[in-house]
């Protein structure tokens, strides 16, 4: 396997008068290609495929095409997969045994769906002094990987459990969706093919730390022969920005795929540090 990349990092510290703030940030990006392997080798169960000259573990997987709307556009499309009904996810008819649209859906209509590394990772901290004030912070981000998401916290009455919130926008009859299906459970097939509709975008931004503190001046403390005293609030993960799944965490989905997964963390602390 053959990987390359980069990495950046780049700071900038100043003083103006009693102000002094240090800010750095950091960019990297990767990618890799197999380079040597044998013959393919397809995970039908996770969508992923191990294949010369591709990224290893490539997404491989059908094409989400909308949702069936009425019986006509089932009888007048491509041949499915498996028997539908109105309200049930379509899929596009990519290919076929000589390599072009054959219209059917089959095992050939799977294909290489980007998104299995991030395009980039980056990070930017703050630091910044004010007399007897300090201030941190850090964000932490992740652009342009993509998480299959199937079971748990995702997909509706897994094992008996409920459908998340998104789901209240489920198709409810002849033109009511394009993009969610009707509610279904978890054994129900024309749903729950291997197909990029599970595949979402874990991009995500996140406030990984902040903290605010103040140092009490020595003239102060001294008498209490003291010689330092700070004060501090800190919080950890106070703030995400993603399009993933409602509810779920793309930080900890990544690790398993599922998205019933115990989020991290928010964090909220207050804290003395006393020398004396």
């Amino acid at each position: 396997m053959n990987n390359t990349g980069f990495e950046v990092s780049l700071g900038y510290e100043n003083k103006i008068n009693d102000f002094h703030y240090k800010v750095q940030g950091n960019f990297e990006t990767y990618k890799n290609k197999v380079v040597k392997y044998g013959a393919r080798e397809i995970n039908g169960g996770n969508g992923t495929i191990n294949q010369e000259g591709l990224p290893y573990n490539s997404y491989f997987m059908y094409v989400f095409d909308g949702i069936y709307q009425n019986q006509a556009e089932i009888d007048n499309g491509p041949t499915p997969l498996v028997k539908p009904k109105p309200g049930d996810m379509k899929y596009k008819d990519v290919s076929g045994p000589n390599g072009v649209p054959d219209g059917k859906i089959t095992t050939d209509d799977r294909m290489v769906v980007g998104g299995a590394f991030p395009k980039f990772n980056y990070g930017l901290s703050f630091n910044a002094d004010y007399k007897n004030f300090d201030l941190s912070f850090f964000f932490q981000g992740i652009q342009g990987r993509k998480i299959y998401v199937k079971e748990w916290g995702i997909a509706p009455f897994r094992q008996a459990g409920p459908p998340p919130t998104s789901w209240r926008n489920a198709w409810d009859g002849e033109g009511t969706s394009n993009t969610i299906p009707h509610i279904f459970n978890e054994n129900y097939t024309p749903n729950t093919q291997v197909s990029d509709w599970w595949l979402q975008d874990a991009s995500y931004l996140r406030l990984k730390n902040f903290q605010l503190g103040y140092s009490f001046p020595a003239k102060l403390i001294n008498r209490a022969k003291i010689q330092a005293l700070r004060l501090y609030v800190s919080g950890d993960n106070l703030l995400t920005f993603s399009d993933f799944f409602k509810g779920s965490d793309p930080e900890r989905a990544a690790a398993s795929g599922r998205a019933a997964i115990y989020p991290q963390a928010k964090i909220y602390s207050f804290g003395v540090k006393v020398t004396l």
